[in-house]
């Protein structure tokens, strides 16, 4: 399946999930968006990528 990956395209399984894509890229804390719209942190398990999706990825990082 293909999709929109912070404006490249990306290729991974059926089925794919948010968490399991943030699991593939080693990102522990992150703000999703899915076509413009903000996921909840619990909706990550269960919300599947479909095929022609944009997906957004903002990488939480905490500094000091």
């Amino acid at each position: 399946m293909k999709f929109i990956y912070n404006n490249n395209e990306a290729e991974y399984p059926d089925g794919t999930t948010v968490r399991d894509l943030l699991n593939e890229k080693n990102i522990r804390k992150a703000a999703v968006w899915v076509n413009d719209e903000k996921l909840l942190k619990a909706q990550y398990d269960d919300f599947e990528i479909k095929p022609g999706d944009r997906v957004r990825l903002l990488r939480i990082q905490a500094g000091g």
